[in-house]
């Protein structure tokens, strides 16, 4: 468990980028390297050249991502792209052959939760700080013109991959359902205690960093467990739809208005009209792994599966779709198998972590590590039940329909919006 503990580290904190001793180490690879050492040990070595479905599915979307590069052919962003993907399978493949049991699944997402509560208070105490620079001496974020009128300073962030707001938001919205499992009264009061002081800090820092996006998607997240715990009554929905109201009616108008005065709801759109003429031009492999930016002239994606659809095509955003589709199908057959109450508790606030980064990837490109680790989680619970994971004739049917529904939404979106 400690060389998966020292990747979250890594990912997360990243001391690699800001401590001196640790500056410009490999982290990455050293922690692969660890992680290998730990599996010969433990005598699971063996799971490493099984391949169970999502495992083929993610080998399945590497390869993809490879084809549509060569297909393109190779630019300076197309390297970093294919060695991620390539890397992603091997990280995670490694994390589920050492994730072989629910404690060791839920414990590392206790680890993740605390990492997040970590940054979360840094996210705070930069936003009070008078300087409003952070622990890496990293400065404020950019803020619009409205939030400036309203004597804002700026928007904490992070460094690394949660350089920006608003991917630094959804670290804190998919944590908050860790930590919200707990609050279920099959915990003593101490862990409810510390649970609810957890909530409260990713809460806040969800905030500080000022990013709409996470805001709705956190709002959201937290609605659904409201909802689930009450077995999805009405009075449950009634309750979380006026929680939801009254919290984002309180924000301050920056953090709620559609038409900012920046245009970066506009931009946002007018990206995914450039994602969908990408598809439209180019079918079958897209315009190649991180061309997006190129093609655009302008802006990234800003939404995981326009950037996706763009960059691959078609057929790579159905693999994608796939490997969330096993994954949740997984979880949901460990909920049914689970024995009891805090099993099921775990396996929803999976549920509802992958819910809310995959909410948040409306807003922003989230293709980071964090997401192929909470896949990872969820492809490692779905492995328990007795029966394993198969995609039947219904499930082909839903995730062509979703495509294509996805597809069309968005263009009826976008040229209602655009006109």
């Amino acid at each position: 468990m400690i060389p998966l503990v020292l990747y979250l580290v890594f990912l997360t904190v990243a001391p690699q980028l800001w401590v001196p001793l640790l500056l410009g180490w490999r982290t990455d690879y050293i922690c692969i390297v660890l992680m290998f050492g730990s599996l010969l040990m433990s005598g699971q070595g063996h799971k490493f050249f099984s391949f169970s479905l999502f495992d083929g599915l993610l080998a399945a979307f590497a390869a993809w991502v490879t084809l549509s590069a060569i297909a393109n052919g190779w630019t300076p962003e197309s390297p970093g792209r294919v060695i991620f993907y390539w890397k992603m399978l091997l990280i995670v493949k490694l994390f589920k052959c050492l994730l072989y049991d629910v404690e060791r699944v839920r414990r590392m997402t206790n680890w993740l939760t605390l990492l997040a509560v970590v940054l979360a208070i840094q996210a705070i105490q930069q936003k009070l700080s008078n300087d409003g620079m952070g622990w890496a001496n990293q400065g404020l974020g950019w803020i619009d013109p409205l939030a400036h009128a309203e004597g804002e300073k700026g928007r904490s962030r992070w460094i690394g991959i949660f350089a920006g707001e608003g991917v630094y938001a959804v670290l804190f919205t998919a944590t908050i359902p860790f930590a919200l499992a707990y609050l279920s009264k099959e915990y003593g009061i101490g862990k409810r205690m510390l649970a609810a002081i957890a909530v409260s800090l990713l809460l806040w820092g969800t905030y500080c960093t000022g990013a709409r996006g996470g805001l709705i998607a956190t709002l959201f997240v937290v609605s659904l467990y409201l909802m689930i715990r009450s077995r999805i009554s009405i009075k449950s929905v009634l309750m979380a739809a006026a929680l939801s109201g009254a919290v984002y009616s309180l924000a301050p108008a920056y953090l709620t208005t559609v038409d900012d005065v920046s245009k970066s709801s506009l931009h946002r759109v007018e990206m995914w009209a450039e994602g969908l003429d990408m598809v439209k031009e180019n079918p079958v492999f897209g315009v190649g792994p991180g061309n997006f930016r190129n093609w655009s002239g302008r802006l990234v994606g800003h939404n995981s599966a326009v950037e996706i659809q763009g960059e691959l095509g078609p057929l790579g955003l159905m693999l994608w779709i796939s490997m969330i589709y096993v994954c949740i199908k997984g979880v949901f057959a460990f909920r049914s198998a689970a024995q009891n109450e805090q099993d099921k508790g775990f396996g929803a606030a999976l549920l509802l972590s992958v819910t809310g980064y995959l909410a948040s990837a409306m807003f922003v490109t989230l293709e980071y590590e964090t997401f192929y680790l909470l896949l990872a989680f969820c492809a490692a619970l779905g492995e328990y039940p007795p029966a394993a994971v198969r995609l039947v004739r219904r499930d082909f049917i839903n995730i062509i329909g979703g495509a294509a529904v996805w597809l069309m939404g968005l263009q009826a979106f976008v040229i209602m919006y655009l006109g």
